[in-house]
């Protein structure tokens, strides 16, 4: 796995794996849920809602726009086509 990537399990069992990268982040992250993104919603650690962005379902990666997130650990929740996933990122 490349340097500056955290892999984190799905939660369903047997899935393919959520992936931020670069991680920490600054400006930008790479979502890549490999099953096509419907929904990323970002939280901090107290669970209040930053940022929540839908999409078309039709991509396995994205690129999210975090720059105007404050710098902290957030929870990171990706909906995709068949399942959800999170992980947690860090935002410098």
């Amino acid at each position: 796995m490349p340097e500056g990537t955290t892999q984190l399990p799905e939660v369903d069992e047997g899935s393919r794996a959520l992936q931020l990268n670069p991680n920490p982040a600054q400006g930008q992250v790479s979502v890549i849920a490999q099953k096509g993104v419907r929904l990323i919603e970002v939280a901090d650690m107290s669970g209040r809602v930053l940022l929540q962005k839908p999409y078309d379902g039709m991509e396995e990666s994205v690129v999210l726009d975090i720059s105007r997130l404050p710098v902290g650990t957030d929870i990171v929740k990706v909906a995709t086509n068949h399942t959800t996933a999170t992980g947690k990122l860090v935002v410098e």
